[in-house]
């Protein structure tokens, strides 16, 4: 999955959980911060991105168990184009 993000330029910064393998049941995208809660109800929040895209993954093991891996888009010196879709997608202008 890691290398699936890399591709799509972003970088790995947060990871809960270790029951592999396991399939995607959420994804959630931001600019500058993000904010998700774990199963168990703890709270997490990523701030201080300014200039970045965030993404939360949230996975599900077969047995019920959570991981979650936060990502980062990698940095550049432009600005980020967003484009207006049903799905956000970032697009850098080099």
């Amino acid at each position: 999955m890691n290398a699936e993000q890399k591709i799509e330029g972003f970088v790995p910064i947060g990871h809960f959980g270790k029951s592999w393998p396991a399939s995607i049941v959420e994804v959630k995208e931001e600019d500058a911060r993000i904010k998700f809660k774990r199963d168990n109800g703890q709270p997490h929040i990523y701030q201080g991105f300014d200039g970045y895209r965030l993404k939360m993954i949230r996975l599900r093991h077969r047995s019920g168990a959570e991981v979650v891996v936060v990502y980062r888009s990698e940095p550049t010196d432009k600005p980020p184009v967003i484009e207006d879709n049903d799905k956000p997608v970032i697009r850098r202008i080099l």
